[in-house]
């Protein structure tokens, strides 16, 4: 069948007609887009269906709002905070004497805080409030540390503060002891000492400009027993121990009243002080039963032998009153020690060690044991 173009034409204006017609009953509503100035896109509602949308919020954060919701991750401005760090030894300060000893910054900190000094100079050098120790309780710190013992400190000593550079400023110990005016501070005007003065300085008003001392190193303490004082320990099985100066100034020191009967002669009556035989024969092994005793030598050999009793439990004596000097039963024990100073002074004619009896009641004991010029101490066995 053959149908004409003008046919065709026709049916499609018709069928163009009636479907815009049906589209018009169906969508009555629908508007044609305008081509200017479109609407946007309404915001979307929010996930809860109670809160309104704000049709006019800004698509960005203000600077100044915090989000509401928690970050999966910490956020680049608040970093985890780093630990303190534990406090570090940092420096050392030294000590020579019977035995070297190093003092870190935190043990002299410690130390400070227990005996704490300051001095506030105001003159034309400096207008600064020092703070730290007293030079004499540093050297205390030594005897703590068992270095030195407090009864050859009593005697005397020199002391020499020695800075990083060497620089040394040497001092009588009568003008350090309890002196409160001399002191090695670790801040200056509640800081830290930094520069010339760091880690310790030596100031104070007791002392003149030329004493003073910066950046200490080491402290030095040098007591006052004789050079060639020596003294040597032998166990009962051989085994020997040589004790010079420094290593007899450390050994602990006893002191008590004692004197000597010489035939019927009250003599040498004073407080003593000294290393008891006692300890020296346990660092020898001690006296294990009543079958040891202990010989103590002179330089020319002459010995002295204390039995067991005498040494373990200081009985066994002949006693006499010390003003009278009669004879007397002791009601305390006596000690027997190696003495090296006789009321505050160093034996001399007849040291540095001798063989000398203390006791609490201040008794006499006979001066036929009283050997002196001791070189040895020997354990032995009978």
């Amino acid at each position: 069948m053959i149908i004409s173009t003008k046919t065709l034409g026709v049916t499609a204006v018709v069928i163009i007609v009636v479907t815009a017609v049906v589209i018009w009953q169906v969508y009555p509503t629908l508007q044609v887009p305008q081509t200017t100035n479109p609407t946007p896109a309404p915001t979307p509602a929010p996930a809860n269906p109670t809160q309104s949308p704000t049709p006019t919020a800004k698509p960005t954060v203000s600077p100044t709002s915090k989000p509401t919701t928690k970050p999966t991750t910490s956020p680049v401005t608040q970093p985890i905070p780093t630990p303190t760090p534990e406090p570090q030894v940092v420096w050392n300060l030294n000590y020579t004497g019977g035995t070297s000893v190093n003092m870190t910054n935190l043990a002299f900190e410690a130390y400070a805080n227990q005996h704490p000094a300051t001095w506030t100079q105001n003159d034309t050098n400096s207008n600064s409030t020092w703070a730290g120790i007293t030079l004499y309780h540093l050297i205390n710190y030594y005897v703590d540390s068992g270095k030195i013992s407090n009864g050859v400190l009593s005697l005397g000593y020199n002391v020499t503060v020695v800075g990083s550079d060497g620089y040394p400023m040497e001092f009588n110990g009568s003008r350090v002891q309890g002196n409160d005016n001399i002191i090695v501070a670790n801040q200056g005007n509640g800081t830290t000492l930094a520069g010339a003065n760091y880690p310790l300085t030596l100031t104070g008003s007791n002392l003149t400009r030329r004493e003073g001392v910066k950046n200490i190193a080491q402290i030095q303490i040098k007591t006052l027993l004789p050079d060639n004082i020596t003294l040597t320990l032998k166990a009962a099985n051989g085994t020997t121990i040589t004790f010079a100066k420094d290593d007899i100034a450390a050994l602990p020191s006893v002191s008590g009243m004692a004197g000597r009967n010489t035939h019927g002669t009250i003599a040498a009556v004073g407080n003593y002080t000294g290393i008891s035989v006692s300890y020296l024969a346990n660092l020898a092994g001690g006296l294990p039963n009543n079958s040891y005793y202990v010989n103590v030598l002179a330089s020319d050999n002459h010995p002295q032998p204390l039995l067991y009793g005498q040494v373990v439990n200081g009985t066994g004596y002949s006693t006499f009153d010390p003003t009278t000097n009669d004879p007397v039963t002791a009601t305390q024990s006596i000690t027997a020690i190696l003495a090296y100073a006789k009321d505050g002074k160093l034996l001399t004619s007849d040291g540095p060690l001798r063989l000398s009896f203390i006791g609490p009641e201040g008794l006499l004991t006979e001066s036929s044991i009283w050997n002196k010029w001791v070189v040895e101490v020997d354990v032995a066995v009978s």
